[in-house]
């Protein structure tokens, strides 16, 4: 069976929200207009700004956003433990960065998506 192909996700460092738990977190946060590493994700999965916007998670978009990419409907129909795993990971106040990325790069390729953290 052949392997399935990985969205390429790059999340720029100056404009990742992490480390701030997940009370202060957002897919993309209203205030400082960073986004978490499952922000990146939702854009590169072609949702627009204002369909994440002070959204906490994906479960949390209307089903018609929701409805815009196979890769998100299917994480929040099965209720993906690594996206929570990633949410936990991305909003932990305890991570380095380097151990924040080393963590999230396999969670991301068991969501279907290779994440490059670029400065």
């Amino acid at each position: 069976m052949a392997k399935k192909a990985l969205l390429d996700v790059i999340v720029s460092k100056k404009r990742w929200c992490r480390g701030l738990g997940c009370v202060r977190s957002a897919l993309l946060c209203e205030t400082s207009g960073k986004m978490c590493c499952i922000g990146f994700m939702a854009r590169a999965c072609g949702l627009k700004p204002k369909n994440i916007r002070g959204m906490a998670g994906l479960e949390d978009l209307p089903a018609d956003a929701q409805n815009k990419s196979p890769l998100i409907k299917t994480a929040v129909e099965n209720k993906e433990e690594h996206l929570t795993d990633a949410y936990m990971i991305n909003d932990s106040e305890a991570l380095t960065d380097k151990e924040r990325i080393k963590a999230l790069k396999p969670i991301g390729r068991k969501l279907g998506v290779n994440f490059t953290f670029a400065d």
